[in-house]
């Protein structure tokens, strides 16, 4: 069997933020730096997290490169924070991914982009050289991605 050159095609970044309670102090804001918040209470999300978007990564990869210190004081476990997550009166992270996919919890939630350089991380989709129509699928997910992503 031939090995086939896989190739990748960017479709956008995936940002990191600060999802507070609507009467948070930091609700007015649209972006805030993470050093800013060093002294404030997280909760983080035990669990088993292998089947699922994960944002773990990309918050150690932050605090790893920047030297930013989180306070994970509140710990969820993941059905809990499942249920829970959206309404509680703590601080947490997301991304554009979960906020996108999880839209009723802006309802609840006001999100403040982390303006910390490293607070991204760029999304590929991986193909084959010979595929003949990912361009316009990488176009309709980008299109799709962001209509739900503003909405």
């Amino acid at each position: 069997m031939l090995e086939q050159k896989i190739e990748s095609t960017f479709l956008f970044k995936n940002n990191l933020f600060l999802a507070a309670p609507l009467n948070s102090k930091y609700a007015t804001l649209k972006e805030v730096d993470l050093n800013l918040l060093a002294n404030e209470n997280f909760v983080e999300i035990n669990g088993d997290l292998n089947d699922i978007i994960k944002t773990a990564p990309l918050i150690d990869h932050l605090r790893n490169t920047e030297n930013i210190k989180i306070n994970f004081t509140y710990h969820y476990d993941l059905d809990f924070a499942y249920k829970n997550l959206f309404f509680t009166p703590h601080l947490y992270l997301s991304d554009s991914l979960h906020i996108s996919y999880y839209t009723d919890s802006r309802k609840y939630r006001k999100f403040i982009k982390i303006a910390n350089q490293s607070a991204y991380q760029d999304i590929y989709i991986c193909h084959r050289p010979n595929e003949p129509h990912v361009s316009i699928f990488a176009e309709v997910l980008k299109k799709t991605f962001m209509d739900i992503f503003i909405a």
